[in-house]
């Protein structure tokens, strides 16, 4: 399916969206893993460039969990299916030393999870975690 054109009017407002979804004023760190074809992806892009994140290329789509466990994102991007996996492998994983202590954060730093059509179970998983979840 091939999407309307997109103006750059309409993606900024896109990026002040995610922002204000995103919140903070730290420099964030993101993982992608896909190129920006679809209208959720193309407003998360455009949020990067005007937020200055610094923004890891996953090497291919299905490498994107591993890549985010390896860089320990602030904020991940993902559909309902890559959340869901992010979530099986920080279960999986052995708490670190920074998430040994109680009110620690995925990753030492996950403070947010976006995905178009967040699950209610993945959305109680993060938020009891202290990550927000927002739709994008």
């Amino acid at each position: 399916m091939v999407e309307r054109k997109v103006t750059q009017e309409e993606l900024i407002a896109a990026a002040e969206r995610l922002q204000e979804a995103i919140g903070g004023a730290e420099r964030e760190i993101v993982v992608v893993g896909r190129a920006p074809e679809r209208w959720a992806d193309r407003a998360f892009f455009s949020w990067a460039t005007v937020a200055g994140a610094a923004v890891l290329l996953a090497p291919d789509p299905s490498s994107l969990v591993g890549t985010a466990v390896w860089a320990r994102p602030t904020v991940f991007h993902g559909s309902s299916a890559e959340v869901a996996a992010l979530r099986r492998a920080v279960e999986q994983e052995k708490p670190r030393f920074w998430e040994r202590r109680a009110g620690r954060l995925p990753f030492g730093r996950l403070r947010v999870v976006l995905c178009e059509e967040p699950a209610e179970e993945e959305r109680r998983f993060w938020e009891g975690r202290g990550v927000r979840v927002a739709s994008t």
